[in-house]
C-alpha cells in the first residue's frame, strides 16, 4: 500500500512539472563559485566586517609607525605558506599532522587576538575609528537587506499579476 501510495505520489509530482532539488547536482558551491566568477561577481569571504576592522587596525599602527610595510608583508608570506602546509597534509590524508597543526594555529589566532584587544583597548583615537566603521558597514548591509527585500516583493507582485 505505501509503495502504491509513494508511486502515485512521484508520478503526480512528474506530471505537474515538479522538480527535486535534493537530486540536483548543478547547484553546488564551486558550481556557485564559478558561476559568480563568471559574470563577474566577486565572492567576498569576510565575517560581517572583522576583516575590515583587521585592515583598520594594520593600517593604523601602520601610520602610528607601531608596524612596518615589510612585518605585514611577512606576516602575508606566513599566511600563504601556512594554508599551503595545510593542503598538503590534507592531500596527503595526515589527519593526525593536520590536527596538531591546527591546534597550533588556534593558539596562534588567540595570541593575535588578545594582542589586537589589548592595542585597540589602549588607543581611544583607533576605537572611534572602528566604531564609525562598524556602523557605516550596519547602515550598508541595511540598505542592502532592504533593496533585496523590495526585489523579492516586485517579483511576488509580477508572478502574481500573470
Amino acid at each position: 500500500m505505501k509503495i502504491k501510495l509513494i508511486s502515485i505520489a512521484a508520478i503526480l509530482a512528474l506530471t505537474t512539472g515538479f522538480t527535486v532539488s535534493a537530486f540536483d547536482t548543478h547547484n553546488t558551491e564551486t558550481d556557485v563559485k564559478k558561476s559568480a566568477f563568471k559574470h563577474g561577481h566577486k565572492m567576498k569571504h569576510h565575517h560581517k566586517g572583522k576583516h575590515h576592522i583587521v585592515e583598520i587596525v594594520r593600517d593604523y599602527m601602520l601610520q602610528q609607525g607601531d608596524i612596518t610595510q615589510g612585518e605585514i608583508d611577512l606576516q602575508k608570506l606566513e599566511r600563504e605558506t601556512t594554508r599551503s602546509e595545510l593542503r598538503a597534509l590534507k592531500k596527503a590524508g595526515d589527519t593526525e599532522g593536520l590536527a596538531i597543526k591546527k591546534a597550533e594555529l588556534k593558539a596562534k589566532y588567540e595570541a593575535r587576538k588578545t594582542a589586537m584587544k589589548s592595542y585597540i583597548d589602549n588607543h581611544e583615537e583607533l576605537k572611534t575609528l572602528i566604531e564609525e566603521k562598524k556602523k557605516e558597514f550596519r547602515s550598508k548591509m541595511k540598505d542592502r537587506r532592504k533593496v533585496r527585500k523590495e526585489k523579492r516583493e516586485a517579483k511576488a507582485n509580477d508572478t502574481s499579476e500573470n
